[in-house]
């Protein structure tokens, strides 16, 4: 079971956080002695992975080379970041093994739904995720809703919370008095690796108004 801690961990003091490692945490076992080992380790994005299990709780992943100097045992891959297949050895053994690791469960994304409720009705369930062809949305806010000419309208936000990165979207739809979406749009707003936001053009008191990019 591994969990990445959302934070980086370790690499060379110049580089900016996104080359940076990703730290990983996390513990596995062998089936027939049932005893759980903690490791842990860093990561970093398609190009590898270094798990360790620590002699002692006192020992840890150096900030700057992302080594650890005492473990017992070692996991790792110098091709990709890849789970399910990589070397391992106990240290002090010249040769490695190939190991093939299980994995129980996928990774998922998060889903992002709104639903629409109206007094003594069926509530509409409108799935943005399924809308949208952006990876890694992970919250939405509403920012204003109102109705107009028989329809109704929706100002949010949608936003990607990366610990190497933050996207900001601002969407608008519609949906009609049967509930049917009529319209949908979504824009970059802001982006860490930018200086400057997107200008977009919308009001908040009015979400009828929809959104525009100001070309």
């Amino acid at each position: 079971m591994l969990f990445d801690n959302n934070s980086a961990r370790c690499g060379e003091e110049w580089r900016a956080i996104q080359w940076k490692n990703g730290g990983i945490d996390g513990w596995y076992r062998y089936d027939r002695i049932g005893k759980i080992i903690d490791i842990t380790g860093s990561y970093l994005n398609y190009k590898e992975v270094r798990l360790y299990v620590p002699s002692s709780p006192e020992d840890t992943i150096d900030r700057i080379t992302c080594d650890m100097e005492n473990f017992n045992e070692i996991f790792w891959n110098n091709e990709d970041f890849n789970l399910t297949r990589m070397k391992w050895k106990m240290k002090g053994d010249s040769e490695a093994k190939t190991v093939e690791l299980k994995m129980l469960h996928e990774p998922v994304q998060d889903t992002i739904l709104v639903i629409f409720e109206r007094k003594k009705e069926e509530a509409k369930v409108i799935n943005i995720s399924n809308l949208i062809d952006i990876p890694k949305i992970n919250n939405i806010e509403i920012i204003s809703y109102s109705k107009s000419d028989g329809e109704y309208h929706l100002l949010f936000k949608l936003e990607n919370n990366g610990w190497r990165e933050y996207q900001e979207y601002l969407g608008h739809l519609a949906i009609n008095e049967n509930l049917e979406l009529e319209s949908f749009n979504v824009f970059l707003s802001y982006d860490s690796w930018k200086v400057e936001k997107e200008k977009l053009i919308y009001d908040e008191q009015h979400p009828e108004i929809g959104i525009k990019k100001n070309e």
